[in-house]
């Protein structure tokens, strides 16, 4: 979605951020965006609140509201399809190749 979305703004998207925070992901707040991410998958209650705060003040109540959506929202969906056994397909399967993440291979298609 954020390479998708991002030529839209004018922005180019590094994704190689993602995995190796040395390289700026090239998005407003992205470091305070994946920090709270990161606490909220992990379920860290400390390190949430203190990611939220951050992210609040660097970018904003809504932006912060939106963030914490769309984390939830996506660990909604990877919690479903791992229930399931269903594996990264088609698109998702090319971007965890190019990042570099190795796929377990019980998701192997």
């Amino acid at each position: 979605m954020l390479r998708a979305s991002s030529p839209k703004f004018g922005v180019v998207a590094q994704l190689a951020g993602i995995k190796d925070l040395s390289v700026d992901v090239g998005v407003i707040g992205a470091r305070f965006i994946m920090a709270a991410a990161d606490a909220a998958v992990l379920r860290d209650d400390i390190e949430l609140v203190d990611a939220r705060a951050q992210l609040v003040a660097e970018l904003g109540e809504a932006a912060a509201a939106r963030t914490f959506a769309v984390a939830g929202n996506f660990e909604m969906m990877n919690r479903l399809l791992d229930a399931l056994g269903v594996g990264p397909m088609g698109p998702t399967a090319k971007l965890a190749e190019e990042l570099g993440i190795e796929v377990p291979t019980h998701f192997a298609n």
